[in-house]
């Protein structure tokens, strides 16, 4: 295993190749300017091992603050990446869901008009790698919607990506980092506040689930304001058959009338190492501090 345990940084073309026999641990912060470039590589080995994987800790990050024209790379198992440097980068994703994209550096989503990634009818099927970074202050307002959140639909990986602040307002299938998951989801979390004046599936990072969620969690206050509000949770809506939750968590306080978790609302599919502390209130029937 390779371990990054002190800052790096560099301002030339240079490019900085970690390349494992198992995996890399990056606990501290990688900054490169100008043209620089990273190379990420593990389980690179003739001996079958394929457990390694890359992750970051600590609340450390990989990012690039040459900006778009810089001609600065990530390559990942042999993949090269592209840097999202913007909002509107991001916002782009929409035109090409199935292909692989790096969050740059730390994002403000201060005053974006936001459209969820993906739909249920043509979710996104790529890799979207946030590198440990962070998209700010983002308010996403469709309240007469289904499949919201900054993913509306996914079914391939999302991972490493913090969403802090902002908020979310839908209508079913809502949640801050994606309304519909049924892919990958790893290492990630919101503070997002989500909201809902009616539907069903509503939760602080993912409102409909049937894909993996592991190491992540919420702690956004969840409202669902409205008679019919059902399946509402602190971390997930609805957990789905098919759906793993694992080594996760919601702190946020939780509010809807059926079905109603301070974890996830409902719960068909398997939750393993997870926990809830936020108040629930319920306005109907089914509510538990667990899942409903």
């Amino acid at each position: 295993d390779i371990l990054i345990e002190s800052a790096l940084s560099w301002n030339s073309g240079a490019t900085l190749t970690l390349d494992a026999y198992r995996g890399i641990a990056l606990d501290a912060n990688i900054t490169v300017a100008g043209s620089g470039g990273v190379v990420l590589k593990t389980n690179d080995n003739t001996d079958g091992i394929t457990s390694g994987d890359y992750g970051f800790g600590n609340g450390a990050s990989l990012s690039f603050t040459g900006g778009s024209g810089s001609g600065a790379s990530l390559s990942i198992n042999n993949t090269p990446y592209t840097l999202l440097y913007s909002m509107s980068d991001v916002q782009d994703i929409n035109s090409a869901l199935a292909d692989h994209y790096a969050l740059a550096s730390a994002l403000d989503g201060t005053s974006v008009s936001w459209t969820p990634i993906g739909s249920q009818a043509n979710p996104f099927t790529g890799v979207f790698e946030g590198l440990g970074n962070t998209i700010s202050n983002l308010d996403i307002d469709a309240s007469a919607s289904s499949y919201v959140g900054l993913f509306g639909a996914s079914s391939g990986t999302i991972r490493d990506i913090g969403l802090v602040g902002g908020s979310v307002t839908g209508n079913s299938a809502v949640g801050a980092l994606a309304g519909a998951n049924t892919g990958t989801i790893l290492n990630a979390y919101s503070t997002s506040d989500v909201h809902s004046d009616g539907g069903a599936d509503i939760g602080g990072l993912v409102g409909d689930n049937s894909g993996a969620i592991t190491r992540a969690y919420a702690t956004g206050t969840i409202v669902g304001t409205g008679t019919t509000n059902s399946h509402v949770g602190g971390l997930v809506g609805f957990n789905q058959v098919g759906g793993v939750i694992s080594d996760a968590y919601a702190t946020g306080s939780v509010t809807g009338a059926t079905n109603v978790g301070g974890l996830v609302g409902a719960n068909v599919a398997t939750i393993t190492n997870a926990y809830a502390t936020g108040a629930v209130t319920v306005a109907i029937v089914g509510a538990g501090g667990l899942a409903a």
